[in-house]
């Protein structure tokens, strides 16, 4: 289920990307329509889906078997809106500055996903701190914020450094059977 979850959200990126959505040459009003179309559309169905209930009389709302179907419309267009929104702003200085850190992390995407995996499994599973399930959602949030946080700051400074992330670097040397290789110099038989 979850394969085919990720695998559907991998198709939508790679269909965004040999449609140009993320190398900004798309029209400032293409991306402003898609900015506004994704992020309104995303927020009201997330209203739709779990807003409602703080309304007094709808507290019992329900969308039924709907609601999986809501989430991830949801989803996509609130990540359609924010590609958007990050194009829009990369168009201006100060746009710029503001996705700064998250071109660092981008630059080393390997590094940080892999960090991130490694953490959390620290963090919630029974060979580090074992908290998976102990947690309120506020809480997680709190950690996820943590660790996104410390990961940006660790993209910057190792973006000083001019050098691939570490885990970059280490999977063009498997890839290319040495440093030799990937030096640019031949290899001997």
């Amino acid at each position: 289920d979850h394969i085919l979850d990720v695998g559907a959200m991998m198709f939508f990126g790679m269909a965004l990307h040999r449609l140009g959505a993320f190398s900004g040459g798309w029209s400032t009003g293409q991306y402003a329509a898609m900015a506004l179309a994704g992020l309104s559309g995303g927020i009201f169905l997330g209203f739709l889906v779990h807003g409602t209930n703080a309304i007094p009389g709808f507290e019992s709302w329900s969308l039924g078997s709907w609601d999986a179907y809501f989430y991830n419309l949801r989803r996509l267009l609130i990540g359609l809106g924010l590609i958007g929104l990050a194009n829009l702003l990369a168009r201006s200085g100060a746009g710029r500055v503001l996705l700064a850190p998250f071109v660092a992390v981008g630059k080393i995407p390997l590094t940080v996903y892999i960090g991130q995996t490694v953490i959390c499994g620290i963090v919630f599973y029974g060979f580090g701190f074992g908290l998976f399930g102990s947690m309120e959602h506020h809480q997680l949030l709190m950690i996820a914020l943590g660790i996104n946080v410390a990961q940006i700051l660790f993209a910057l400074a190792w973006q000083r450094t001019g050098h691939q992330g570490p885990l970059e670097w280490l999977l063009r040397w498997l890839v290319q059977q040495g440093p030799q290789a990937s030096t640019g110099g031949n290899r001997k038989a």
